[in-house]
C-alpha cells in the first residue's frame, strides 16, 4: 500500500471513529479537535496529497448526470473517487447514513412524547456532530465542493448541508407527521392548563427550521452553501399549527360567550393573546408571530367586534379606565379599530362638557372663575381617560381636542352673548383674577393654574381678542401695582408668547 493511501486511510478511519464517538457523546475536547484538525491540514498540505491529485485518472473525471439522483444524493458516478477530497466526502456521507440508520431503528418502537423526546435528542446529537465534522473539513468545502458546484454539480453541497439532506431524507420524511402531531397535542394541552415540556417543541421546531434550504439556490455555481429556507418549517409545522389554533379559538370563543359576559370575554382573550405571543417566544419560530396574530385578531376580535364595541360604549359611559384600556389594546390591533370609540368619546365629551358649561351661564359673565374652571375640570376629567385608557393615541387626543374646541367656542354662554369672542374675554378676566394681589393661592397652585390657563388658551379661536383683553388688564395691574408677582406675570407671558 502506498504512503499516500496509508495517509488517507488513516484520515478515513479516524473520521469513522470520531463520528461514532460524537453520536455516542456529542462533544469534543479542544485538544482532540486541534489535534485532528492539524492532522487533516497536514495531509492536505503534504506532497502525498499533491501526488494523489496529480495521479487522478482523467478517465475518472466526473460526469454530469442527466437527471437528479435519488434523494439528491451524491454517488460515485457523479464525482471522481480517485480524488482524495471526493473519497473523504463520500466516506463522510456513508458514515453519517450508517449511524443515522441505527438511530432511526432504535426509535422505531417509540410513540407520542417518548418518540418526540428521542427525536429531539437525536437531532441535537446529529446536528452537533455534523457541525464539528463540517468545521474540521472546511478545506474540502472551500476547495473541492466549490469546484464541483462551479462545474455544474448542483447536488454537491458543503458537508453540513449534505448532512442535513441525509437527515431530511432518512429521518425527517418518515418522522415529521408524528413529531408535528405530538407538538400540536402538547400545545393544546398547555392551552387547556396542563404543564408541558416546552423544550421538546422548541427543539423540534429548531430542527424543522434548520434542515430547509432554498431549492432555487441549488443551481448556483458561486456558493457551496445554499441559502437557508423556512419552507420545511412553514409547510410541515406552521400550516397545521395555524389551522388547529384557529379551530381551537373559534370553538372556545363561541362557547365562552354563550356562558359569560362580553366584559369577561375581553379579559379572557387579552390573556389568550399574551399567552400565544409568549408561546412563540418560548417555542416557535419568530416568523410565525405575524400570521398567528392576523388569524387571532380575525377570530377573537373582528368576529366579535359588535359585542366588543357595545361593551366599549358602556364602559365609556361609566368612565371605567381599566376596562377601556383592555378594549383599547384589542381594537388597536386591527385597522381602523379605534374609530368607533373615538367618535363615541368625542360625542360624550361634547354632551357632558356642554351640559356642565351651560349650567354656569347664569353666573359666568359675573364670575369668569366659575366658567373657566368648569372648562378645565371637563378637560382634566377626559384627559385622564385619553391618557390612561388610550395611551394618548393620536385619534383619541384629536377627539378630545375637537370636543374641547366645541365646548369652549360653541357653548350657551358664547351663543347667548352673540359673540364668538366671549370665551377669550372671560379667559383674560380669569387671568386677571389669578395674577392680582389678594389671590390666596399658594405658589405651586398659581403655577398649576397658569398651566391650566394655557390649556384653555390653546382651544380658543379668537386669540387676538384674548390678547387685547389680556394686554389691557395687564397694563392696569402694572400701573396700579396690583400684580401679585412679577415672576407669575413673566411666566404666563412667556408661555403665551403673544404679548
Amino acid at each position: 500500500m502506498s504512503q499516500d493511501n496509508t495517509f488517507i486511510n488513516q484520515i478515513l478511519t479516524k473520521l469513522s471513529i470520531t463520528i461514532q464517538q460524537l453520536f455516542q457523546a456529542p462533544s469534543m475536547t479542544k485538544k482532540n479537535y486541534i489535534d485532528f484538525y492539524n492532522h487533516i491540514n497536514k495531509y492536505f498540505t503534504s506532497p502525498e496529497y499533491n501526488d494523489a491529485v496529480l495521479k487522478a485518472s482523467p478517465k475518472a473525471q466526473p460526469k454530469k448526470p442527466e437527471a437528479a439522483t435519488k434523494d439528491n444524493e451524491v454517488n460515485d458516478d457523479q464525482i471522481n473517487t480517485n480524488m482524495p477530497s471526493g473519497q473523504i466526502y463520500l466516506h463522510i456521507q456513508t458514515t453519517l447514513k450508517e449511524n443515522l440508520e441505527n438511530i432511526v431503528q432504535n426509535g422505531s418502537y417509540l410513540t407520542g412524547a417518548d418518540f418526540l423526546r428521542f427525536y429531539c435528542k437525536a437531532w441535537e446529537s446529529y446536528q452537533l456532530t455534523s457541525r464539528i465534522i463540517n468545521s474540521l473539513l472546511m478545506y474540502i468545502n472551500q476547495n473541492w465542493v466549490r469546484y464541483q458546484r462551479e462545474s455544474g454539480f448542483k447536488d454537491v453541497y458543503d458537508i453540513y448541508t449534505m448532512a442535513l439532506k441525509i437527515w431530511q431524507d432518512m429521518f425527517f420524511k418518515q418522522a415529521n407527521h408524528s413529531v408535528t402531531r405530538t407538538c400540536l397535542n402538547l400545545i393544546k394541552c398547555e392551552r387547556d392548563g396542563e404543564q408541558i415540556d416546552c423544550s421538546l417543541i422548541r427543539e423540534a421546531v429548531q430542527s424543522y427550521a434548520s434542515i430547509g434550504f432554498n431549492e432555487a439556490d441549488k443551481g448556483s455555481r458561486h456558493s457551496q452553501t445554499p441559502l437557508s429556507s423556512l419552507a420545511i418549517y412553514k409547510d410541515y409545522f406552521e400550516t397545521g399549527f395555524l389551522q388547529e389554533t384557529q379551530q381551537y379559538y373559534e370553538f372556545e370563543s363561541n362557547n365562552f360567550l354563550a356562558n359569560n359576559s362580553m366584559n369577561a370575554y375581553i379579559k379572557k382573550i387579552t390573556r389568550r393573546l399574551e399567552e400565544e405571543e409568549k408561546r412563540i417566544q418560548r417555542c416557535l419560530h419568530p416568523t410565525t408571530l405575524q400570521p398567528l396574530n392576523s388569524m387571532l385578531e380575525q377570530v377573537l376580535i373582528k368576529n366579535q367586534c359588535v359585542g366588543i364595541y357595545n361593551e366599549a360604549m358602556q364602559q365609556l359611559m361609566n368612565e371605567n379606565i381599566k376596562d377601556l384600556h383592555l378594549i383599547f389594546k384589542l381594537v388597536n390591533r386591527i385597522e381602523k379599530g379605534n374609530e368607533p370609540i373615538q367618535t363615541a368619546l368625542e360625542r360624550q365629551i361634547c354632551d357632558i362638557g356642554l351640559d356642565i358649561i351651560n349650567r354656569t351661564s347664569a353666573t359666568a359673565i359675573r364670575e369668569p372663575k366659575t366658567y373657566i374652571e368648569a372648562i378645565i375640570d371637563v378637560y382634566m376629567r377626559f384627559f385622564k381617560i385619553v391618557d390612561q385608557a388610550f395611551n394618548r393615541e393620536h385619534g383619541y387626543t384629536t377627539a378630545l381636542d375637537r370636543a374641547c374646541s366645541k365646548i369652549i367656542n360653541e357653548n350657551a354662554i358664547v351663543q347667548g352673548a352673540q359673540r364668538s369672542t366671549k370665551s377669550s374675554e372671560l379667559l383674560a378676566r380669569y387671568c386677571d383674577i389669578i395674577l392680582r394681589k389678594g389671590n390666596r393661592s399658594e405658589q405651586n397652585e398659581v403655577e398649576e393654574k397658569i398651566n391650566q390657563i394655557m390649556i384653555v388658551f390653546n382651544y380658543i379661536q379668537d386669540k387676538d381678542i384674548f390678547q387685547k383683553f389680556y394686554g389691557r388688564l395687564l397694563a392696569k395691574r402694572l400701573v396700579d401695582q396690583l400684580s401679585a408677582s412679577d415672576d407669575y406675570e413673566e411666566s404666563l407671558i412667556s408661555k403665551l408668547g403673544v404679548i
